[in-house]
C-alpha cells in the first residue's frame, strides 16, 4: 500500500470488514480481512480527478448512519456515500451531477458524463464508468405537444381568416345591395322626374296666363306629385297629389295615379266624376293597399270660374265611398 499518502484524516469502518480512509488527496477503500489475510492491501482510490465531487480536508467531519450511509463535512460541500456497499459492485455506483430544484421538481440537465476510477484490485490501471442522463421533456418541449400546438395556431390562424373573409364577403354584399337599390332609387327618380312637367312656360302660345311648378321629394323617390294640362282651348286642370310611402313603390304608384288622372279629366268630366272613376280603376288591382291623396282644380280660362274636388286618402277601403264622394267627403283608396 505504498501509494496510500501518509495524511489520513478520519477511518470510516465498514459492516463488511472494508475501511475507508479519508485522505488529503482523496477516498481509499481496503479489504481488510484479504490484507490482513494475504499480506498484502489491495485498495481502491477516488479522487476528484476520478468522479469524487468534494474533498475532505484536515477539519472534516463525517457521521454513519446504521445503514451504512456516511457524510462527510467537506470545505466546499458534503460528500455522501455508502460503506456498508463493496467498491467492487459496480451496479451500485453514484455519480454526483449538478441538478436545479424549481417549484417542488429536481430539473436534471442532458447530456453523457464520464467518471473514471482508479482500481488498484482490477490490476488495470484507470477504468472508465459513463452515465447518459436522458433529460425529460417538459409537456411543452415533447415533439407531439408542440405539433399540436402549431396546428392550434394554424387552425386559429385559418378560423381567424375564414372570418375576416366572412366579413369582408358580407360587407362586399352589403356594399353591393347598396349600390344596387342606389341605382334602382336613381332610376326611379329620374322617371319620377321625367313624368312630371318641368318645361316652363308651360304654354308660350298663351300669353293671357302663365304657370310654374317645381317638386323636392323627401327622400330620392317620393309619392308626391302635380301635373297641369289643358282638358280643352278654354279648361285648364291642375292637379295635386300625395302617395302613401316613399321609394320605388310610391313613385310607380305615382305614375299609375297620375296617368289615370289625366285620361279621366281629357275627357272633359267634373271633377268628381273624374275622382270616383279613378277611385274605382285603383281598386280593382289594388293588392298592397296603397292610397292617394288628391286635389283637382278645373279653371275656366274664359270667365275665370273654378271648379274643384278633392279626396283624402285612406288606408282601407271604405263601403259607400261613391256616396260619400258626391256629398265631398272622396275618398281614394
Amino acid at each position: 500500500m505504498s501509494s496510500v499518502p501518509p495524511h489520513i484524516y478520519d477511518m470510516l469502518f465498514a459492516p463488511d470488514g472494508g475501511l475507508w480512509l479519508l485522505g488529503a488527496n482523496g477516498i481509499y477503500y481496503i479489504d481488510a480481512e484479504n490484507a490482513e489475510a494475504e499480506g498484502t492491501a489491495e485498495y481502491s482510490f477516488f479522487s476528484v480527478s476520478t468522479g469524487l465531487p468534494h474533498m475532505a480536508t484536515a477539519n472534516s467531519r463525517s457521521y454513519v448512519f446504521p445503514e451504512g450511509d456516511a457524510y462527510v463535512a467537506c470545505t466546499d460541500g458534503i460528500l455522501g456515500l455508502n460503506v456498508s456497499r463493496s467498491s467492487n459492485d459496480r451496479a451500485q455506483l453514484r455519480f454526483s451531477v449538478p441538478y436545479i430544484e424549481a417549484d417542488g421538481l429536481r430539473i436534471l440537465p442532458g447530456g453523457t458524463y464520464r467518471f473514471v476510477m482508479s482500481d488498484a484490485k482490477a490490476g488495470d490501471g484507470e477504468t472508465p464508468y459513463a452515465v447518459t442522463i436522458v433529460k425529460e421533456k417538459l409537456l411543452k418541449e415533447k415533439a407531439g405537444f408542440q405539433i399540436g400546438v402549431i396546428a392550434a395556431m394554424i387552425l386559429a390562424a385559418a378560423g381567424v381568416t375564414l372570418l375576416l373573409l366572412r366579413r369582408q364577403e358580407a360587407k362586399a354584399a352589403r356594399e353591393r345591395e347598396k349600390d344596387r337599390i342606389a341605382q334602382e332609387l336613381d332610376m326611379a327618380s329620374d322617371l319620377q322626374t321625367s313624368m312630371l312637367p318641368s318645361r316652363f312656360p308651360a304654354f308660350p302660345d298663351r300669353p293671357e296666363f302663365d304657370l310654374c311648378a317645381s317638386m323636392d321629394p323627401a327622400k330620392e323617390v317620393g309619392g308626391d306629385f302635380y301635373d297641369f294640362f289643358l282638358v280643352n282651348e278654354d279648361l285648364l286642370a291642375l292637379v295635386t297629389a300625395d302617395v302613401s310611402g316613399k321609394g320605388v313603390p310610391a313613385a310607380l304608384f305615382m305614375m299609375v295615379s297620375k296617368t289615370l288622372l289625366r285620361n279621366s279629366a281629357e275627357t272633359g268630366i267634373s271633377p268628381s266624376a273624374v275622382l270616383l272613376e279613378v277611385n274605382s280603376q285603383i281598386a280593382q288591382s289594388n293588392k298592397n293597399n296603397m292610397f292617394v291623396t288628391v286635389w283637382l282644380g278645373v279653371l275656366e280660362l274664359s270667365t275665370g270660374r273654378r271648379r274643384f274636388r278633392a279626396a283624402k286618402g285612406d288606408r282601407r277601403p271604405r263601403t259607400g265611398c261613391r256616396q260619400r264622394l258626391r256629398q265631398g267627403c272622396s275618398s281614394v283608396r
